[in-house]
């Protein structure tokens, strides 16, 4: 059987039981976010996307209702119909802070 400080995720050993506790709050927090974003934005985020994600969320969160809109924008396009126009001058400041991380944004999956 393993100490009590065997860490099953990366077979390696705590120094410490608070190292552990701290470790496991941290594991934890991550997953309930994982969660939170699934359940309230529709969003699957993975585990290697997490850090990106939750460093931009607050940007990326204001273009949500418009992620399939922004699967056909590019900078610097030029829209000729009016829904489009009305739609992309409605999100226009948005649309700017997240045009370096859209490639991210067409990637995430949703349910």
């Amino acid at each position: 059987m393993p100490s009590k400080l065997y860490n099953i995720y990366d077979s390696t050993y705590y120094n410490s039981k608070e190292e552990m506790l701290e470790a496991r709050r941290k594991r934890t927090n991550k997953y309930a976010k994982i969660r939170y974003y699934k359940n309230k934005f529709n969003i699957n985020v993975k585990e290697d996307e997490y850090d990106l994600f939750t460093s931009n969320f607050n940007r990326i969160k204001k273009v949500l209702p418009i992620k399939e809109f922004l699967r056909n924008h590019f900078p610097n396009k030029i829209y000729k119909e009016e829904p489009d126009i009305a739609l992309y001058s409605k999100y226009y400041q948005y649309i700017k802070n997240v045009e370096e991380l859209l490639p991210f944004i067409n990637n995430l999956q949703t349910e």
